[in-house]
């Protein structure tokens, strides 16, 4: 079963990219440590300026290779956006290292030539375990954005503040 969400206007340009607090982007890689070494998935949803992280159970097939939001995740969602809530981005990690979106990722974004959720940024935090110190991970994290009639997505600056 599937989810459609209410459209969408996202809150990131290509000229000002996307902007992400410090502690959210920990948050996120704590998660994917967690979980390591499936990945984690789940929305960044905002209201006015409150911002949230809604953490979604991964049910892919092969969630060490992929992801897809759980059904109950998607309809909360939903809701939230029927009374004000912005779906800002979606994010998920790549336990293997892998900066950029895979092309299940890709895939999963396109139906029909067009973006599922044009305008919204995905953002991929990346784990690299340390090979010289066992339990230490590296973390970076990338983001990409579809527009309204891309079937492919574009790099976006992910700008991470303090506050």
């Amino acid at each position: 079963m599937s989810v459609a969400l209410p459209a969408v206007t996202g809150a990131a340009t290509a000229a000002r990219g996307f902007r992400l607090s410090r502690e959210h982007l920990n948050l996120i890689a704590a998660l994917a440590k967690r979980d390591y070494p499936r990945e984690v998935c789940g929305f960044i949803m905002r209201r006015g300026s409150h911002v949230e992280i809604r953490i979604a159970k991964n049910v892919a097939a092969e969630p060490e290779h992929q992801f897809s939001v759980d059904t109950e995740t998607m309809k909360r969602a939903a809701d939230h956006m029927r009374v004000g809530w912005c779906l800002d981005a979606i994010f998920h990690s790549h336990p293997n290292g892998l900066m950029e979106l895979s092309e299940g990722d890709k895939m999963g974004a396109v139906v029909g030539g067009r973006a599922l959720y044009p305008n919204v940024v995905y953002i991929v935090v990346t784990l690299t375990e340390n090979p010289t110190k066992t339990g230490e991970w590296f973390t970076s994290a990338t983001a990409w954005i579809w527009n309204e009639h891309d079937s492919t997505p574009s790099p976006l600056k992910l700008v991470v503040h303090s506050g």
